[in-house]
C-alpha cells in the first residue's frame, strides 16, 4: 500500500511538471507572437510615416523635403542614400529653407551626392549666411578671408565676421580682431582689436585669450597691464 501511494504521488508530481511546462512554452510562444505583432506594427508605423513624409515633399513642402533629406543623408527611416539627399536637400534649399541650404552647401562642399564644386557650396552658404545665423555668416567670412570657393577679398571676409560677431560668434570675434590688428581688409586699429579680442576670450576662446595678453602686456588698445597680461596667458 505504501509503494502504491508512492506511485500515485510520483505520477502526480509528473503530471503537474508536464502541466507547467506546457503553460510555460504556451505563455513563451504568446509572448513570441506578440513581440512579432510589435514588430510589424512598427515597421508599418515606420513605412507610413516615411510614405506621409515624402508625399508631403513631392507636393512641394519644403520643410517636408529638407527633412526628406535629412532621412537620406542618415539612413533613417530608408537606406542611406547620398544622391538622394542631395536631391530633396536641394529642392528645399530652392524654396529657401536655411537649414537645407547648409546642408545642400556642406553636400557640393564635399562631393557627396553631387559633384564637388567650391563655387556652388559658398552659393548656398551665402544665401543661408544672409538669413542671419552667426556660424554660416562666420563661415562665408572664413571662405573669403582664405579665397576657397571665392576669389579672396579681406574686405568681404570683414563684412561676415562683423555680422557673426555682434551675433556673438567667439570665432568670428577673434578674427575680427585679427582684421584689426594687422590692418586686413579695414583700417588697424588696436583698440578694436582688443575689443573684439576680450569679447571673444571671455567666452573660451584660447586663440583669442594670447593675443589679448599681448595687447595687457603691450599696452596695444588698452592700458599696460602685466597682472591682466599673466591672467589671460595662464588661460
Amino acid at each position: 500500500f505504501t509503494d502504491m501511494k508512492a506511485n500515485q504521488l510520483t505520477r502526480l508530481f509528473l503530471c503537474l511538471l508536464l502541466i507547467l511546462g506546457l503553460q510555460g512554452c504556451g505563455q513563451k510562444k504568446g509572448a513570441n507572437i506578440s513581440e512579432k505583432n510589435s514588430d510589424v506594427a512598427t515597421t508599418n508605423e515606420v513605412v507610413s510615416r516615411f510614405a506621409q513624409l515624402k508625399a508631403n515633399a513631392e507636393r512641394g513642402d519644403a520643410k517636408a523635403q529638407c527633412d526628406l533629406g535629412k532621412c537620406y543623408a542618415e539612413g533613417k527611416d530608408v537606406a542611406q542614400d547620398n544622391v538622394e539627399a542631395a536631391k530633396w536637400y536641394g529642392k528645399a534649399a530652392e524654396q529657401g529653407d536655411a537649414h537645407a541650404e547648409m546642408e545642400f552647401s556642406s553636400m557640393c562642399f564635399y562631393g557627396k551626392g553631387v559633384p564637388q564644386n567650391n563655387a556652388e557650396a559658398i552659393k548656398w552658404l551665402r544665401k543661408a549666411a544672409e538669413q542671419g545665423d552667426a556660424k554660416t555668416q562666420f563661415d562665408v567670412g572664413h571662405y573669403f578671408s582664405l579665397g576657397i570657393g571665392v576669389p579672396k577679398d579681406d574686405t568681404e571676409a570683414v563684412k561676415w565676421f562683423l555680422k557673426a560677431a555682434e551675433r556673438g560668434n567667439a570665432d568670428a570675434q577673434y578674427n575680427l580682431g585679427f582684421c584689426y590688428l594687422m590692418g586686413k581688409g579695414l583700417a588697424e586699429d588696436d583698440a578694436k582689436a582688443s575689443e573684439w579680442f576680450l569679447k571673444a576670450a571671455e567666452q573660451g576662446n584660447r586663440w583669442a585669450q594670447g593675443p589679448l595678453g599681448d595687447c595687457y602686456e603691450y599696452g596695444k588698445g588698452v592700458p599696460k597691464d602685466y597682472a591682466e597680461a599673466a591672467k589671460w596667458y595662464r588661460k
